[in-house]
Order: structure tokens, then C-alpha cells, then sequence
């Protein structure tokens, strides 16, 4: 709920002071909200020399060819980021990805990924027969699903475990796991059900059949991508520039090395070589294991929150001239199968799936290599894994040429797991949070640029509720004391 605007700033003559600890996607967006609410002072704190985090943007050739060498859009079907786009003056930038058909790298070939998939499982066998994405023996295996005896799954387990067992590994290795494995880079066994397919348990209690199960709900509907004709990168700027014209503060170069409760409530931050700085709350839009960290000593419910893993994910962007492809590429790219033993996890083409960033005369692929368990990529110099990366490429897509440019970046720490009962260490550890500090991030509730901007938003209105809730109580506490000694009240 948001808090109301008071008639003076919360808390009384003097304005409360919020520290965001963190410069990617969430902390900008709690640095946004707490600074357009005109009701506290608010410092972001930034270890590295530059914001926006995994947002990283970069250019090709001569003339230059943009290129997203991090997350490259945001779904925006039930997120908060086009409306924050319009208010910072970003909504006729937003652009949609094309529709295209997605295909599979498996067993040597590119398969046409089947239609009719829920959750990234299939419900029509019949449409993953015509893709042959599964042997015949991998077919019959799947189709035990609808006569198995029920499968009970009181937990969390591992997708490994619960779709396995139904459809057998085949599916698991083929379909499942490219699918997931392409937002969290992680595998069967690293990814739990609840975090990666929430919902899925609760469709399959009580029934015999996972694909009837799956039959039985709502449609599936695609996610709508968009992203920033200027690139991702000009909505870090925006949330910058926005900030700074409201009287935030952002320090780069910044890491907290601590945070410890304050004589008469509120914290203490220590940063890098100061004195102390007081705030009254502090939102964490930091890595777990950062989190973790600095919470830990004054909140040792956190201290779990320091063993989330994260896949390393390196992203090699190559680009070709046009005549490199034989005819054009089918679709906006493909996923390639973890278990045929190969680095590449991803390929997008990616002026197919933008439009917009169609060059004359060039072809732009982004290619996401390695993966959880997978370091392989981070071990390579940055001309070796562009060279494994245009070898595996060429097996799918045959190329006639070399690529003309390349842009590697490398993410050793890219994205959360969330393992089998992640969802319960994340809500332990937000029940142990005092009151006047927020957590935030990629870790908690949501990978995707959208999740994270949701939570940066919940934290931000979260501490100025908190803020509203402490001031109330000292008023109550002054009024109650003037009451009982005639004094008078505020």
C-alpha cells in the first residue's frame, strides 16, 4: 500500500534518510520511487564505477551495430517497467520483439519447437511427435505419463525429480531443460519446481497424469517482449538522470562494508574508509552472498540467503556479413541442448528479433554460453570462446565466412538458482528483517529485468511504510506522555 503524503516529512521536522545499497535494475528502481516520493532523503551506494548492473550494452563494426550484452528486453505483460518507461519519458521508445518460430539444437539438427507447450512441457504429444525432438523410445517413455501410478510431492523437489519421473529423461534433456535452462542457465537438477515452475505441484496434486494435468488449466500465453529503441542502457540512464533531478544522491565506487543498529533506532553504514553515516532505513538490492554478508551480523536469519548459487554465463556477440548465411535464418533464434555436450546454451539473431536493429548488408548473433556446472567459457581467452562459439554455430547454421567483429562479455556470477526449496529460505529470510530493512533482486522473487524491477519497487514502498508506520508510533508514544503529564501534544 502506498503511504500517504504528510503534511510535513515523515517522522517530524527533519527528513528520514534511505540508503539503497546496489546499482542494478532494483536499487535504480527503489532509488526512483523513493526519490519521487518527496518524503525522505535517499543515497545509492555502487561497489563497481558504473550503474545498471547485468544491463550492459555495446557496439560492432564500423559503422557500430548495437548489441545487448547482458539482458536484451523485459516481458511487459504484468510489469511495472512501461509504465515507469512513460513516467521518465522513455514510453515511445519502447519497441516489441518480432514473432518468430524457436527452435531446438539437438542431436545434430535445429527442430522446430513443438506448439502447445504449458510451462515449457508438452501436453500434445502428437505435436512433439512431427518436431522429432524425441526418440521413439523417448516418445513411449513420455507417454507412460498417462498411466503411471500418481506421483505424490508433498516439497519442493528438484525438475529433475518430478518431471523426470514422469516423462522420463529424454524429455527432461531435449525439451525441459533447454527451456529453463535458457532463463536461469541452470539444469534439471539445479533448478527446483516451485521456483522455476511455480505452480506445477499444485496442478499435478491429486492427479494421475501430468500432461492431463497440464490440459486441465488456463491456455498458455506467450510473453511479450519488449525492450528500448536506444538499448537497455538508456533506461539506466533515464532512472539516473530522474533520480538526480529529485535530489538523490548516487555514489559509484561505493561498496558498504557493514550496516549496525543506531543509538535511537535506524543504522549505521559503514562504507569504504568513512565514518559512519546514519539512515533510518536501508533497502539491500544487492547479490545474495553480498546480502548475506553485510545482513548476517546484525540479522543471522540472513545468513542462508549466502549459499544461493549462481551460473556463470558468458555472452559472445558476433557479427557476419549477410552473405555468411545461406538464405535467411528461421526465426529469432534457438536453444541448444545442455546433454549434447557443447558450450553454446543460446543463439539469437538478433536484428530478427528486433527490427529495429536490421543493419544492411550484416547478420548479428548473440550467442549465451555455459551455464551452471559449465565454467568452461570463463577459461577461454576472448578470441578462443568467439572461436567455439562460431564453431558450435556453424554446425547448426552453416556459414560460408568468418564473423567480421566480436564482443565478449563475461558474467561469472549471472544468475540465481533456485534450487529446491529456495522459496522457503527467501521467505525465511524476509521474516527475519527488522523493520527498516528491504531486500531486493534477482535471488528472491524473479530473475527477469520486470521481477527485479517489481521488487526494487515493493522495497522502496516497503521502507517508506516503515518510516510512516515508526513516526506514527512516536507520535502516539508523545501524545500518550502529554496526556499523562499535562504537556502538550504534537
Amino acid at each position: 500500500m502506498t503511504a500517504p503524503a504528510p503534511d510535513r516529512p515523515i517522522g517530524g521536522a527533519r527528513r528520514p534518510s534511505v540508503a539503497v545499497v546496489g546499482g542494478g535494475i532494483s536499487g535504480l528502481v527503489a532509488l526512483h520511487h523513493l526519490a519521487r516520493s518527496g518524503l525522505v532523503d535517499v543515497t545509492l551506494h555502487e561497489a563497481s564505477p558504473r550503474l545498471g548492473g547485468k544491463i550492459l550494452g555495446g557496439w560492432l563494426g564500423d559503422p557500430g551495430v548495437p548489441v545487448e550484452l547482458g539482458p536484451d528486453g523485459f516481458v511487459s505483460r504484468g510489469s511495472d517497467l512501461p509504465e515507469l518507461c512513460e513516467a521518465i519519458g522513455l514510453g515511445d521508445e519502447l519497441v516489441s520483439a518480432a514473432h518468430g518460430v524457436v527452435q531446438i539444437w539437438s542431436r545434430g539438427r535445429l527442430r522446430t519447437l513443438p506448439r502447445g507447450l504449458v510451462m515449457g512441457l508438452p501436453v500434445h504429444p502428437l505435436g512433439l511427435l512431427r518436431s522429432r525432438l524425441l526418440s521413439v523410445a523417448e516418445l513411449g517413455r513420455l507417454s507412460l505419463d498417462l498411466i503411471l501410478p500418481p506421483t505424490r510431492c508433498p516439497g519442493d523437489v528438484s525438475i529433475a525429480a518430478l518431471v523426470g519421473t514422469r516423462l522420463g529423461r529424454g524429455a527432461v534433456d531435449r525439451l525441459v531443460e533447454p527451456l529453463v535452462g535458457g532463463v536461469y542457465a541452470g539444469t534439471a537438477e539445479s533448478l527446483g519446481v516451485d521456483g522455476a515452475l511455480p505452480g506445477l505441484r499444485a496442478r499435478l496434486d491429486g492427479r494421475r497424469s501430468l500432461i492431463r494435468a497440464l490440459r486441465s488449466g488456463q491456455p498458455a500465453v506467450a510473453p511479450s517482449m519488449v525492450t528500448l529503441r536506444g538499448g537497455l542502457t538508456t533506461l539506466v540512464e533515464a532512472l539516473r538522470a530522474d533520480a538526480l533531478a529529485r535530489g538523490a544522491r548516487i555514489r559509484l565506487d561505493s561498496a558498504v562494508r557493514g550496516l549496525r543498529p543506531a543509538a535511537g533506532g535506524g543504522y549505521q553504514l559503514l562504507d569504504d574508509g568513512s565514518r559512519p553515516v546514519h539512515h533510518d532505513a536501508v533497502v539491500v538490492a544487492t547479490p545474495a552472498s553480498a546480502a548475506s554478508a553485510l545482513l548476517a551480523p546484525l540479522v543471522p536469519g540472513v545468513e542462508p540467503l549466502g549459499g544461493v548459487a549462481y551460473a556463470p554465463v558468458s555472452v559472445v556477440a558476433l557479427l557476419y556479413p549477410a552473405t555468411a548465411v545461406a538464405g535467411e535464418p528461421r526465426g529469432t533464434g534457438f536453444l541448444a541442448c545442455r546433454a549434447d555436450g557443447g558450450m553454446l546454451r543460446a543463439c539469437t539473431w538478433t536484428d530478427r528479433k528486433w527490427p529495429h536493429l536490421a543493419r544492411d548488408g550484416v547478420l548479428l548473433a548473440r550467442c549465451s554460453m555455459g551455464g551452471i556446472g559449465d565454467r568452461r567459457p570463463l577459461e577461454l581467452d576472448d578470441g578462443e570462446l568467439a572461436g567455439r562459439a562460431h564453431a558450435e554455430l556453424s554446425d547448426a547454421v552453416p556459414l560460408r565466412q568468418g564473423p567480421l567483429d566480436r564482443l565478449v562479455a563475461r558474467w561469472p556470477n549471472a544468475i540465481p538458482q533456485y534450487a529446491p526449496g529456495h522459496r522457503s529460505l527467501v521467505e525465511s529470510a524476509l521474516s527475519h528483517l527488522p523493520r527498516g530493512i528491504r531486500l531486493a533482486g534477482a535471488a528472491y522473487e524473479g530473475v527477469g529485468l520486470s521481477a527485479c524491477a517489481r521488487q526494487g519497487r515493493t522495497a522502496a514502498q516497503g521502507v517508506l511504510d516503515d518510516l510512516a508506520s515508526r513516526s506514527h508510533d512516536r507520535l502516539a508514544v508523545s501524545a500518550a506522555f502529554g496526556a499523562e503529564t499535562g504537556a502538550p501534544g504534537p
